[in-house]
């Protein structure tokens, strides 16, 4: 039985991700146990990995700190699979706008920016942006199988954040989503490693299909 493993550091994410993915594996009937990651000695003994979402790229930062980040970064090096989700996926980056001194973990090439400012429509005055909602994923098709599995172009997710990643290696971008008149980064993926801006856990028959195929994955 192949076991899965969620690292929610200080940030409750965790909890509605377990429920999730129990439910995928008892709805499959597919052999895969799942944890709750509180240790970095743990990660050793997981299969599959997920970083959930936390309140801020600095919170999960300094939460990753103390031996964590370390334990995921040899998880990755070691071939095994590892999806992070929001600000999970952020923090695979370099670093974040906004987060002076919080270093991500670099496993991936760029930096988290915040979203374009919107002006409020009373006072004029410029607000932070922040997506909270449902936006349509313009998917890659074959780029990556896992996210495939959520549907074909248009089909819609979930999100709720106020930073967006940009890559140094743009070939590793497998989704995008508009915001406002331009498109950002809804998912990524290199090698073993997916990360999706959206959350899957909160995008109902699209978001657990992505799940299931995470799982299912050899």
């Amino acid at each position: 039985m192949r076991r899965l493993g969620i690292i929610g550091p200080g940030a409750g994410d965790s909890v509605p991700l377990i429920g999730a993915f129990e439910r995928v594996c008892l709805n499959t009937g597919t052999p895969c146990s799942v944890h709750e990651v509180l240790r970095p000695e743990q990660v050793r003994d997981v299969d599959l990995l997920v970083l959930a979402s936390a309140r801020s790229f600095a919170s999960l930062s300094m939460a990753l700190a103390d031996g964590m980040g370390e334990a995921i970064v040899g998880h990755i090096g070691a071939g095994k699979p590892l999806l992070g989700i929001s600000v999970g996926m952020q923090v695979l980056f370099e670093s974040a706008e906004g987060a002076p001194g919080a270093a991500g973990l670099g496993v991936l090439p760029g930096v988290a920016r915040m979203l374009a400012p919107e002006a409020d429509p009373i006072s004029g005055a410029r607000l932070r942006a922040r997506q909270i909602g449902w936006n349509r994923l313009m998917i890659e098709p074959g780029r990556c199988p896992v996210l495939d599995a959520v549907g074909r172009a248009g089909t819609w997710a979930y999100f709720s954040h106020s930073l967006h990643v940009e890559p140094g290696d743009r070939s590793i971008v497998v989704a995008t989503t508009d915001h406002g008149a331009r498109p950002i980064v809804a998912a990524v993926r290199r090698d073993n490693v997916i990360g999706t801006q959206f959350r899957p856990d909160k995008s109902h028959r699209a978001g657990t299909r992505m799940l299931v195929a995470y799982v299912e994955q050899r």
